[in-house]
């Protein structure tokens, strides 16, 4: 299963402590260079900026061959990169939060999920328990 990951559910992911959901539910996550970029900002908390300086070995960073959206759509770097990365590896799925992204994806012909559809997959398969994650401080 090819998923491609934009900045948001990363670092959603990673400040509620619960970011090896990705590798329990998707095995490998491919993320844009745009994305290591964001997760990277300064502004960004510690344990992102930590986390992506020395990535696991389940996140396969690829550039972006080229992108295509037309110049008309605004999204941010990553979301734009995510979006053309998925298209071109035909990912399964591709992780956005934002609603424009996600809009975008999929009139693109993507499948979308988000933090929140991470969550509850891995609720399902008996991964996390929802209740204690909505207690988690962030």
């Amino acid at each position: 299963m090819i998923v491609v990951s934009n900045t948001t559910p990363i670092h959603c992911l990673l400040q509620i402590g619960e970011i090896e959901l990705l590798r329990e539910l998707f095995q490998t996550i491919v993320i844009p260079n745009a994305v290591v970029k964001e997760l990277s900002d300064p502004l960004a908390p510690d344990a992102v900026r930590e986390w992506i300086s020395a990535p696991p070995d389940w996140v396969r960073v690829l550039a972006v061959e080229e992108s295509y959206l037309p110049e008309n759509v605004r999204l941010d770097p990553g979301e734009s990169e995510a979006i053309v990365l998925a298209f071109q590896l035909q990912a399964d799925l591709v992780l956005l939060d934002e609603t424009k992204a996600r809009r975008v994806a999929k009139q693109e012909g993507l499948s979308v999920s988000g933090t929140l559809g991470v969550l509850d997959r891995a609720a399902l398969m008996g991964c996390v328990d929802l209740k204690r994650v909505a207690h988690t401080p962030s």
